[in-house]
């Protein structure tokens, strides 16, 4: 029986490339999982990303291997096979976007939570109010804090 699968295995190397690809996207929908739980014990939001990066950029190289670098001949072999390589182009994308765009996603120096934002947003409404009053004072003159009342107010308050 052990000969068996071990022939199987590594004789149809698709069977165990297809069993390593599925295990890979498996690990890479968990990073979603990951990123909806806001302090974790597994690792921060950052190392999961990296490994992400890696588990997907060696997904594509398994999953070319497993289709024997080959077009696929089926209908179904075909939409699979596109549907891979869509997301695996949008994810070598967003690595452009996040590498070529990290300093206005690290400007804040920590994760941003989805959930945090409507707190941050309004402690930053409470700093900007009190930027604006206070200009007065420094520099006794309203036009900052008109240009304030007049433009920024309403962002802020449409939370």
């Amino acid at each position: 029986m052990t000969s068996t699968i071990t022939d199987i295995y590594f004789t149809h190397r698709t069977y165990f490339s297809g069993w390593i690809l599925l295990g890979a996207i498996t690990f890479l929908l968990l990073y979603n999982v990951r990123k909806r739980i806001p302090a974790s014990s597994i690792g921060t939001s950052r190392h999961w990303f990296n490994l992400h990066l890696v588990v997907g950029i060696l997904s594509l190289f398994i999953f070319l291997f497993h289709i024997q670098f080959r077009i696929p001949q089926g209908g179904l072999e075909s939409i699979l096979a596109g549907l891979f390589l869509t997301i695996s182009f949008s994810g070598i994308i967003g690595i452009f976007i996040s590498r070529n765009f990290a300093q206005r996603l690290h400007a804040r120096g920590n994760e941003v939570i989805f959930e945090q934002i409507h707190g941050l947003r309004e402690d930053m409404a409470k700093q900007a109010d009190e930027i604006a009053l206070g200009s007065v004072e420094n520099l006794h003159s309203s036009i900052f804090l008109d240009f304030f009342s007049e433009n920024l107010r309403l962002f802020f308050q449409n939370q």
